[in-house]
C-alpha cells in the first residue's frame, strides 16, 4: 500500500546520509541529555544531605531483608555516581567543542540532592547621622514586609549572579555595586548599601527546628564610592 505523496522505490545515496546523520546527531544528543548521578566523590557522599538519603536507603534495605552496612552503600554510591559519568564524558569528549561553541551543553545537574543549608539574600540601607547609623532591612527572602526588588532578585539570570554555593559567586561585588545604585537612586537619604548571603537549616518536618543562622558573606557599598558625593 503506498503513502499519497512519499517517494516510491529505493532511497537515494543522500536520503540515507541525511538518515544517518540524523540518526546520529539523535544519538549524540540522547547520550548528552543522559541523566546520570554525580559527581558523587568519597567526600561528597559524607556530607549532611547525602548521608540522610544513604540512612533513608539502608532502612529500606533493611526492611525488605538485605544486608548491607552504611560504608558498603557509600562505596555501591560512589562508584555508580562517578563511573557511568566518566564513560560518557569519554564518548562526549570529541563533541565538547561543538556544545561549547553552540552553546547547547547542559550545564547544571537537573536533579541534586537537597541543601538542607539554603541561602536567604538580606539587603539593607543605612543612613549616617551624627557619626551614628540608622538601618533599614528593604529584602530579606522569604519575608512578607521586605520585598524590594523582589521580583527582579527572583529571576534565575539575575540569580545566578549571586546565589552562592560553597563559595562566593564571580559576579558578587559587581552585582552589588549594581543593586547598590538602583538603592541610592531609590532611596536618596540613605548613603551606605549593605548585602548578606545568610546560611539557613532547613529540617524534615520530624525533626526540631533549628532557627541557627550563620552571615557567610557580606559586601558593603557606600553613596560616594559610585557617586563620588554623600547626600
Amino acid at each position: 500500500m503506498s503513502i499519497p505523496g512519499r517517494p516510491q522505490g529505493p532511497f537515494s545515496a543522500w536520503a540515507k546520509v541525511r538518515a544517518a546523520l540524523i540518526g546520529f546527531a539523535l544519538l549524540v544528543n540522547f547520550v548528552a541529555a543522559l541523566q546520570l548521578p554525580g559527581p558523587v566523590t568519597e567526600e561528597s557522599v559524607k556530607k549532611e544531605a547525602s548521608q540522610r538519603e544513604i540512612k533513608g536507603w539502608k532502612a529500606f534495605l533493611d526492611d525488605v531483608g538485605i544486608e548491607y552496612t552504611t560504608e558498603e552503600i557509600e562505596d555501591i554510591a560512589v562508584y555508580w555516581g562517578s563511573k557511568p559519568r566518566s564513560w560518557r564524558n569519554t564518548v562526549m569528549k570529541p563533541f565538547k567543542p561543538w556544545f561549547n561553541y553552540t552553546g547547547t551543553r547542559q550545564g547544571w545537574g537537573l536533579f541534586a540532592y537537597p541543601d538542607h543549608r539554603p541561602y536567604k539574600l538580606r539587603i539593607s540601607l543605612f543612613r549616617s547621622s551624627d557619626g551614628r547609623f540608622d538601618d533599614k532591612t528593604v529584602l530579606y527572602e522569604s519575608h512578607s514586609e521586605h520585598q524590594w526588588k523582589a521580583d527582579l532578585l527572583h529571576f534565575r539570570r539575575v540569580r545566578a549572579l549571586y546565589n552562592p554555593g560553597s563559595k562566593r559567586p564571580k559576579k558578587w561585588k559587581p552585582w552589588a555595586r549594581w543593586m547598590a545604585g538602583h538603592a541610592f537612586r531609590e532611596f536618596p537619604d540613605h548613603d551606605r548599601f549593605e548585602v548578606q548571603a545568610i546560611r539557613l537549616r532547613t529540617m524534615l518536618p520530624w525533626e526540631e527546628p533549628d532557627t541557627s543562622a550563620q552571615t557567610r558573606f557580606t559586601y558593603v557599598v557606600r553613596r560616594e564610592d559610585l557617586f563620588g558625593e554623600a547626600p
